[in-house]
């Protein structure tokens, strides 16, 4: 069986979806599948990263960077119908909503093709005010309505798709799969003092981790807030933030105001391989995520790895998180925008170090029962047998027979 996964979000990009689709193409590589990546183009080193994963990999030029999403769609488009008439794959999966507005632009598909569903709701409904994206909503709902099978990764999104009135009938929820690495990998005592000597962290302090790309949604100002309110009371604390975006400035800003220079560390961007290690030296690891202009989070890959690596978590109390986090067996679900409920479950986390290590544990063992990378490929795979014999459809959703 030859598999065309596309996708705008791929090594070396960094981000939980880009980590989710290098883990199912060599996963279904590894399976046996006839696996081909149709990706952006980041940087000009990326082909020794591509061999290194053993993964055919046809990158789009120019589109790595934000070019403005014309070119993203006309490239896209072009590079697709190139690689669909040289390769002719029986199975296509279109992941993130960039790529299937691309795909409903394809009037006929010869072929079986699954979607990831968007956990964007503004994206599934004509109920808005930006007329311009008519046109991509359009498309999107198309794709959807005869995709061959309709992949949520968490129950949240499948709920999101019912409100859109989306049919259930080919959805499957099939949650993200933690590496294994990550279950059974020992923390690295010599790493772990190179971190913390060069981030300042002294002996005896606590440390809050966030993972996440630096945008508002993702919490990280509800933690800088909360953290102003706990310093009086628990000084040897620091807050470790992983991770760039455009709110960086803004958060940069608030730490000054607040008088945490000292206490708020940026690390930018860090690779995939070495997340690992920041997890390990963390004690809570918080991700205060809110829905802001239409984005959700379906099941955040972060709060996956931080519960793989046994570590009490806080988040926000909505969409993929109530999934992932047993409120007060594993974590604590808070109001996100509540900086004295924060403050409260930071405090009890890092005061309480028995309750934290119980928390760590009940969460990596729901990890182990849900969440592996086993388990994903075990689903997704059983997804692709009931495919076999499956007519392919056309765009509009009619059997080729």
């Amino acid at each position: 069986m030859r598999v065309l996964i596309y996708t705008h979000r791929f090594p070396p990009s960094e981000g939980g979806m880009q980590t989710q689709c290098l883990n199912m193409a060599r996963g279904l590589q590894e399976a046996g599948k006839e696996v081909i990546v149709l990706a952006p183009s980041y940087t000009s080193d990326e082909k020794e990263l591509d061999k290194k994963n053993g993964l055919k990999v046809i990158r789009i030029p120019f589109i790595g960077k934000d070019r403005g999403p014309l070119l993203k769609y006309v490239l896209g488009f072009f590079y697709l119908m190139a690689v669909l008439l040289w390769y002719h794959p029986n199975i296509v999966f279109f992941i993130h909503k960039e790529t299937q507005i691309i795909g409903g632009m394809f009037p006929l598909f010869p072929f079986n093709y699954i979607v990831r569903a968007t956990a964007r709701p503004d994206f599934l409904s004509y109920s808005f005010r930006e007329f311009w994206l008519i046109p991509l909503i359009f498309m999107i709902k198309r794709m959807y309505s005869s995709a061959t099978r309709i992949i949520c990764h968490s129950h949240t999104v499948k709920e999101v798709l019912e409100r859109a009135q989306i049919s259930m009938e080919n959805v499957v929820v099939i949650g993200s799969g933690v590496e294994k690495r990550f279950l059974s990998e020992p923390p690295r005592v010599e790493v772990l003092h190179k971190l913390k000597e060069k981030f300042g962290i002294q002996k005896g302090e606590k440390v809050i981790l966030t993972v996440a790309r630096v945008v508002r949604r993702k919490g990280q100002d509800s933690v800088i807030n909360a953290l102003s309110r706990i310093i009086n009371e628990f000084p040897k604390i620091k807050y470790l933030i992983v991770g760039d975006g455009d709110y960086k400035g803004t958060l940069v800003t608030l730490v000054k105001k607040l008088g945490l220079t000292d206490k708020v560390i940026f690390t930018g961007e860090i690779p995939h391989d070495d997340i690992i290690h920041f997890y390990d030296i963390c004690d809570v690891f918080a991700m205060l995520n809110r829905p802001i202009g239409g984005k959700i989070e379906g099941l955040p890959n972060a709060l996956l790895e931080a519960a793989a690596r046994g570590k009490p978590i806080i988040a926000g109390a909505n969409f993929g998180s109530l999934e992932v986090v047993e409120d007060g067996k594993s974590g604590y679900l808070v109001n996100p925008d509540n900086a004295d409920e924060i403050r409260t479950a930071i405090l009890d986390l890092l005061k309480n170090e028995d309750k934290a290590l119980a928390f760590g544990k009940k969460g990596k063992q729901r990890v182990q029962n849900f969440y592996t990378e086993d388990i994903m490929m075990n689903e997704l795979l059983r997804v692709l047998e009931d495919l076999n014999g499956v007519p392919s459809k056309d765009a509009l959703g009619r059997d080729f027979t």
